[in-house]
């Protein structure tokens, strides 16, 4: 899953930071790898078209809709007990200094001190394109304004259409 720059979700509209790249018919499905074939979506949509696609898979094909025994529940507790260094653990008083000198600003000259006007007037232009991008319809989308084939419309509707009936009796 390849993550793009910010845009308008092709699901639900809403515009997000984050978008991901999506094949409407899944590639373990038979679904090609080429544009037509591909759609930007939030991660909330990515998820919810992600487990429409896994409904109706046999268990072997991963833990969804199971769980794991008691066993294994602890099996799996015990292998995590070394990654997590900090569990409970307090951290030393250098160390607690150092963090607090950081949230004060130590070792940022530029920290506390005020900025120029030139300066703030940079970062007022600098804010000012990016809000006229964020409202640019499709931004961040590199498929938008492209035509697509007809077969890849009617491949999208049917997806869409499944989509929206599978909402409808869940």
């Amino acid at each position: 899953m390849r993550k793009h720059n910010s845009g308008f979700c092709q699901e639900c509209g809403r515009w997000r930071d984050t978008l991901h790249r999506d094949h409407i018919v899944p590639r373990w499905k038979g679904g090609p790898d080429t544009p037509d074939n591909i759609q930007n979506l939030c991660a909330n949509c990515h998820e919810d078209k992600t487990r429409e696609d896994l409904v109706g898979l046999p268990p072997s094909r991963g833990m969804l809709g199971r769980e794991h025994s008691a066993e294994t529940r602890v099996k799996m507790s015990d292998a995590r007990q070394g990654q997590q260094p900090m569990l409970g653990k307090k951290h030393s008083a250098e160390t607690r200094a150092a963090f607090s000198a950081a949230r004060q600003g130590a070792g940022n000259s530029r920290f506390g001190v005020p900025q120029s006007e030139e300066a703030r007037a940079k970062m007022r232009a600098a804010w000012a394109r990016r809000s006229e991008r964020a409202s640019t319809c499709g931004a961040g989308n590199p498929h938008f304004g492209i035509p697509q084939s007809e077969t890849a419309r009617a491949k999208m509707r049917a997806a869409w259409v499944l989509r929206k009936a599978r909402a409808a009796n869940a």
